[in-house]
């Protein structure tokens, strides 16, 4: 189900296990193992936070969305079935759990029984509800416990507590996404995909290692790509670590921003020393596309996205047909700069030299999208439509023009979140950038229906894959690259830095006390507008 990247299981008690051996790594060609492989997945048991009975069986909702499967005990006639139907949200029908989810995945599973006896899922799903639902009424479902998994977490180790609950809801809703969205890697969703998207991973993995204090899963992501350029192409995969073949130019152009996070909060020279030559090959990838003054025109091989969904593009006025066009369009030219740009920043801290070119890129990128007479930059050279994307992305990576901070920055306050989830998170980074702290925190705070709080208020545990359930057609209910106020908060309202010292807390005082902690550096605990 999903995208071909989960399966359904329709187990028969009747038919006996043979020996089950335990899985053991095998050495041969074609095989690769991680050098330095994650922690086990947690795993743990969660009952029911309420349960109903109903005519054959009986209705659980265990309280929030978690990743996991359902191991239950009943007793029936050998070859009675019972239906197991698992999903995110209730419905008001008779099995009373919307089995055939928003989100494409339909979690409905028979289970054939042979007298008393008990099953456990093989794979997981994401899902907060389920009906176990016998055939017969002889048949009585004994017990029904919710498996959850998800990869190494305190959840104790990172909170934010202030004075505005909506802050410390938001945090905690983006901090429970981001957990049971990882995994074994940096799920896109638990449920409907279940890959690793790069682009997502920028995100997720800013929110994870403030979370969790560990840069392993980042690294791991940084592997995977890596290794999906190695064994597939040198523009790297938009999905890696599995079967399903995507490639999306933007995710491409933001494995520096992996590489210098990852350095930012390890000091691993020897690891980011080891990753240039993928960057490196993966720049001459898309430089085969520029033209006379470094600019992409026509990335043909790959998707240029922009923002997802396209409804929440801000009206981008440029054709983003598959495969593009012709043409240069400010996005898919704004992440090029800006990997350039990190490259070089990459060889600085390498003392490598290089042939400096990221400048002379930015005022190309200048001279072909900025307006001057507005004071904003257009979707394209031939369109004077000036949409937020286009605008964020340059103010993000720090190349727009001298004296133009405040026509940029009220302009993208004044669109708001228009956008999606994804881009929120270049969104903020880009107003912080700017000194817009305050414009920060009440986007973090705002109440709006495109806001973090729209989903608290639509009951999401997890945040959304977008601003709410009918925001997209597939929406899953727990998508962790919407967790952009957790790096956010630490690193620019707060100001902790990722070696553990604190710099300039930003915390607008209408904020009220607030107080945060993290694992990170063996843990940190910072107050704003209040006692430290």
């Amino acid at each position: 189900v999903g995208y071909d990247t989960q399966f359904l299981e329709h187990f028969d008690s009747r038919v006996k296990d043979g020996k089950l051996l335990p899985v053991c790594e095998r050495d041969g060609k074609g095989i690769v193992f991680a050098d330095a492989p994650l922690p086990a997945v947690e795993v743990y048991e969660v009952r029911p936070a309420k349960a109903e009975k109903l005519k054959n069986g009986v209705f659980c909702d265990f309280g929030a969305e978690y990743c996991g499967g359902l191991k239950i005990k009943a007793r029936g006639k050998s070859g009675s079935k019972v239906r197991i139907l698992c999903g995110e949200e209730p419905a008001d029908s008779e099995e009373r759990v919307r089995f055939d989810m928003r989100c494409n995945c339909r979690y409905e599973e028979i289970w054939t029984l042979d007298g008393e006896c008990e099953y456990e899922n093989y794979d997981y799903k994401a899902f907060r509800y389920c009906s176990v639902i016998a055939e017969e009424e002889e048949t009585v479902i004994e017990d029904v416990t919710l498996v959850a998994r998800n990869g190494r977490f305190d959840d104790s180790a990172s909170s934010v507590k202030g004075k505005n609950h909506v802050l410390g809801e938001v945090f905690d809703l983006c901090k429970r996404g981001v957990k049971v969205g990882a995994q074994e890697a940096f799920m896109d969703c638990p449920s409907r995909e279940k890959g690793q998207y790069t682009g997502d991973a920028t995100v997720t993995s800013a929110s994870h290692i403030w979370l969790t204090g560990s840069a392993a899963m980042l690294e791991k992501v940084i592997k995977d790509e890596a290794m999906s350029a190695a064994l597939i192409d040198d523009g790297i995969m938009a999905t890696v670590c599995g079967s399903y073949m995507q490639e999306i130019a933007d995710y491409s152009l933001q494995f520096p921003i992996h590489l210098l996070r990852h350095y930012s909060f390890t000091k691993n020279k020897a690891f980011l020393a080891s990753m240039l030559p993928v960057a490196e090959k993966m720049e001459k990838h898309f430089a085969v596309y520029g033209r006379e003054d470094g600019l992409l025109d026509g990335v043909v091989d790959k998707w240029n996205l922009v923002d997802w969904p396209d409804n929440l593009r801000d009206g981008y006025d440029f054709p983003l047909t598959k495969p593009i066009g012709k043409g240069a369009h400010n996005v898919i030219n704004a992440f090029w700069v800006g990997c350039v740009r990190n490259i070089e920043e990459i060889k600085d801290i390498l003392g490598i030299p290089y042939e400096k070119r990221g400048d002379k890129l930015a005022e190309a990128f200048n001279r072909a999208f900025f307006r001057p007479e507005k004071g904003l930059y257009a979707d394209s050279e031939t369109s004077d439509h000036c949409s937020l994307p286009s605008n964020v992305i340059p103010c993000y990576y720090g190349f727009r023009p001298e004296g133009y901070d405040k026509p940029l920055g009220d302009f993208l306050i004044s669109r708001g979140l228009v956008c999606g989830v994804y881009m929120a998170y270049f969104l903020l980074k880009a107003l912080a950038g700017m000194g817009r702290y305050e414009d920060v925190y009440d986007l973090i705070v705002s109440e709006d229906e495109n806001s973090w709080y729209n989903m608290i208020r639509e009951g999401g545990t997890t945040c959304f894959e977008a601003w709410g359930k009918d925001k997209k057609w597939n929406t899953s209910l727990c998508h962790p690259w919407a967790s952009a106020p957790v790096p956010v908060i630490y690193e620019d309202l707060m100001g902790i830095n990722p070696d553990g010292t604190v710099g300039k807390i930003n915390m607008p005082a209408k904020a009220g006390k607030v107080t945060v902690t993290t694992p990170l550096c063996g843990g940190i605990t910072v107050t704003a507008n209040g006692e430290e």
